[in-house]
């Protein structure tokens, strides 16, 4: 009978460190290659080079939202108008509207 193993623990400044490496890596051969070439700085740092967008993400795993955070910047930026204009249609409607003779609905 086999026992169930847990996961080693992983020491998260270490991990981090190694990213930081390999990001450094990847900046100074993206940074050669570019300088290389007789490329633009200005349109080279215009772009974000991580693997993963520290913007969205921590090491590579997303950041969770909630609804609730975004709530505030949708209500404070609606505008509700007084009166609205609009025309529903369902989809079977349309198509029972259309008159091609070629055109058929399944049966």
């Amino acid at each position: 009978m086999k026992a169930v193993r847990q996961k080693p623990k992983r020491d998260k400044q270490k991990d981090e460190l190694a990213m930081v490496k390999k990001e450094s890596e990847l900046f100074s051969r993206l940074y050669i290659a570019n300088s290389s070439r007789d490329g633009d700085l200005n349109k080279f740092f215009e772009h974000e080079n991580d693997k993963f967008p520290s913007s969205i993400s921590d090491e590579g795993r997303l950041y969770h939202g909630s609804k609730s955070d975004i709530l505030d910047s949708f209500s404070k930026a609606s505008i509700v108008p007084d009166t609205f204009d609009l025309t529903a249609i369902d989809g079977a409607a349309i198509v029972n509207m259309l008159e091609d003779p070629k055109l058929l609905t399944f049966d």
